[in-house]
């Protein structure tokens, strides 16, 4: 694998080329925009990453581990100059017929051992992956599974294995010290024998040593498993949250943020102190029965302990569920109230509103903290009370033995060994009332994740997406409603029927509140309609694949944001391989090229968190600058020059008229100006459409007199 070169556009006609076999085809420019945030990754994963977008498993196999047949095709190898050929038949006389990434549609053929004598290293054996999905799906948006979680430890037998291992050698060599103290007292001292006893601490010095680092392994492997779990889940909650539809999302970013961290609570549980417990436990049974074994009736100390301990962990889950569930709820609105806080902040000293968000602040986090130290409270009442049981266990230990050695039944040897063997039999225990402490929290916690991971999806199942790898932008609206609130009855959309034709300029207007931004939503695919069709070139909206959709939709709203970055890095979102000249003319379409003439830094210019330090209309030029990039077939605007004066409007609408020529373009505005850009205008009022028709016919109606009284549709 390290001796590949990776061509990306190679590999990925390649993999097209064998995806389509399979019967999964997919778009290569997306794919192409995709692979270009994962250049930085190693080979190896930069192909893991490019098998899974397309729903395929590439294993990399040296030649020699591969017996040539048909059975095996198809087989991709890199050839000289890091041309990609994927082998396609393999005949039995030797021959093989092949497709090269260089050489268009051509399907060529010679002889299998002069192709492998051409292939540099591994070569890649290619199925269909085990999950069945879409070609263009990604790995992580998959549908709600309830063990989700505990599948994570599929593929992790090796490390549990070796953390099992490790915990039986450790243990075993933890007798050693046990032994050598009953040695000790009943052989060494009696018998003055020193040569002995140097002999006895000689081996349990290596004994130790070992122990030790048989235990730091453990820690070790227990961590680094945690850790490759903890990435994985996260990796996947991330995707999820940001493939959740927009209206199913929680309404306070705060809380949503908050049900996001929930994953720490359950990070703790993967912890080597919990690994470790889990691992230890077992062998207070071994412990119990070399107690019996040597002790006697000894055993019973301890084994009266146990349940001391372990039913107060049990019975104190009853508050510690109360107190995690409260702590979660108000932990989700403080932090609610702190971003909520920090996103207004400037509104709320313009309006001297710091003590009221101050007092919310101080209400939230001092229900947070009382339910805190309920929470801590009620967990140092366990670990004591575990503590006093084990100090009480030892005491008895010896009183009890005590009894026994004037007795005669065991040796004073033995009451010390198994004094020391009855703490670590309760050392396990000790560890896992930590565990109970927690238990509640994870457990609360993956009752939010699993909420989180019901929710509904951008992308449905595979089974029901359309691939449309090109979109004119016809749309047919039919009895289309939309409510924000599931709840509350009203919509605010009621569109009976509106049809848009390819190439067609429409202006949507209307008073505030109208619903124009909403029907912008709806022609987007970031809303969905609640009631109705939505249809996109004959097929449903909903069935065709949202990557495709936004691949070729370019929308604009008036909450779009620029992100923390370079200018240059905020235009690539719009399109990852755009050359710097294709930047400069979008930049100069927009009207932005400014930014960067007033600048030395260029594009490298550094854009804040949101655009702050820029202007209204300097945003708003980015965003456009941004949009055009993309080369959308359908453009959808909302307000795209609210925030632009007289004079830089004029120009943005006079570069765009050649810019959207047989483009798709649907513009909501309350500009004038704009309308230049439209050849058609739809007037809505109430969430309905009230007008619609050729642009000087809809403005000759608004400014006739009869209709002048009536109130401003634009």
């Amino acid at each position: 694998m390290s001796t590949l070169t990776l061509n990306t556009d190679n590999w990925i006609a390649a993999m097209l080329r064998v995806a389509a076999r399979f019967g999964k085809p997919a778009d290569g420019k997306t794919l192409r925009q995709q692979m270009r945030w994962f250049e930085h990754l190693p080979v190896s994963q930069q192909l893991e990453r490019l098998s899974g977008l397309l729903g395929l498993h590439l294993t990399m196999v040296p030649q020699n581990k591969l017996r040539w047949r048909q059975e095996i095709t198809p087989v991709v190898l890199v050839l000289e100059n890091a041309s990609v050929a994927v082998l396609e038949n393999i005949d039995a006389d030797g021959s093989a017929r092949y497709w090269l990434s260089e050489g268009g549609d051509v399907v060529r053929e010679s002889a299998l051992s002069e192709l492998l004598t051409r292939a540099q290293g591994d070569v890649g054996v290619i199925g269909v992956a085990a999950r069945g999905r879409d070609a263009r799906i990604d790995e992580f948006i998959q549908p709600y599974e309830p063990h989700w979680f505990w599948k994570n430890f599929r593929g992790m037998g090796r490390r549990i294995t070796e953390i099992s291992l490790a915990s039986v050698i450790g243990n075993v060599l933890a007798l050693a010290g046990i032994l050598f103290s009953m040695q000790v007292y009943d052989r060494v001292i009696p018998a003055q024998s020193q040569s002995t006893l140097w002999v006895l601490f000689v081996g349990v010095l290596i004994a130790a040593a070992i122990e030790y680092l048989i235990r730091l392994m453990r820690t070790q492997v227990s961590d680094l498993m945690g850790k490759r779990i903890d990435l994985k889940v996260s990796a996947m909650l991330f995707a999820r949250a940001m493939s959740i539809r927009n209206e199913a999302r929680p309404k306070s970013t705060g809380s949503f943020i908050s049900q996001l961290r929930e994953i720490d609570q359950v990070r703790e549980l993967l912890t080597s102190t919990t690994v470790g417990a889990a691992a230890d436990l077992p062998f207070v049974i071994l412990f119990l029965f070399i107690m019996s074994f040597i002790g006697g009736w000894l055993v019973l100390i301890p084994l009266a302990a146990i349940p001391l301990i372990v039913i107060p962990g049990l019975l104190v889950q009853i508050p510690m569920a109360r107190l995690a569930k409260e702590g979660l709820r108000e932990g989700a609105l403080r932090n609610a109230v702190l971003v909520e806080t920090i996103e207004g902040i400037e509104d709320i000293k313009a309006l001297q509103a710091e003590p009221y968000f101050q007092r919310q602040w101080e209400q939230t986090h001092e229900v947070s903290a009382a339910i805190s130290n309920q929470q801590r409270l009620w967990g140092a009442r366990l670990t004591g009370w575990a503590s006093t049981v084990q100090q009480l266990t030892y005491a008895g230990m010896l009183v009890f033995g005590v009894y026994l050695v004037l007795d005669s039944h065991i040796t004073t040897g033995t009451l010390v060994a198994c004094s020391l063997l009855s703490s670590r039999t309760i050392a396990p225990l000790m560890q896992l009332t930590m565990v109970f402490s927690r238990w509640q929290h994870a457990k609360m916690a993956m009752k939010g994740l699993d909420e989180l991971l019901k929710k509904p999806l951008d992308q449905p199942e595979a089974a029901t997406l359309a691939h449309c790898p090109t979109l004119t932008g016809q749309y047919d609206l039919r009895n289309v409603h939309y409510s924000y609130d599931e709840d509350n009855e009203k919509n605010v959309l009621n569109v009976q029927q509106l049809q848009i034709k390819p190439g067609e300029k429409i202006a949507i207007l209307g008073k505030v509140g109208a619903g124009k931004s909403t029907l912008l939503k709806i022609l987007a695919g970031q809303a969905q309609a609640s009631q109705g069709k939505v249809i996109v070139d004959g097929v449903d909206i909903e069935r065709i694949d949202p990557t495709d959709l936004r691949r070729q939709l370019g929308w604009l709203s008036h909450d779009s944001r620029l992100f923390f970055g370079t200018l240059r890095q905020n235009l690539m979102l719009g399109n990852p391989h755009a050359s710097e000249q294709e930047m400069l003319q979008a930049l100069r379409i927009s009207g932005a090229l400014s930014l960067i003439q007033q600048d030395a830094a260029s594009l490298d210019r550094i854009i804040n968190e949101g655009g702050r330090g820029l202007s209204g209309g300097q945003r708003q030029m980015v965003m456009l600058s941004r949009l055009i990039l993309r080369q959308p077939q359908v453009v959808l605007l909302d307000e795209p020059t609210a925030a632009m004066d007289e004079q830089l409007e004029e120009h943005v609408i006079r570069q765009l008229q050649g810019w959207i020529s047989g483009r798709t373009l649907v513009l909501v505005t309350h500009r004038p100006a704009l309308l230049k850009m439209v050849d058609r205008i739809v007037v809505m009022d109430n969430g309905r459409i009230v007008a619609d028709g050729p642009r000087d016919e809809i403005l000759r109606r608004a400014t006739a007199p009869a209709t002048a009284g009536k109130g401003d549709v634009a």
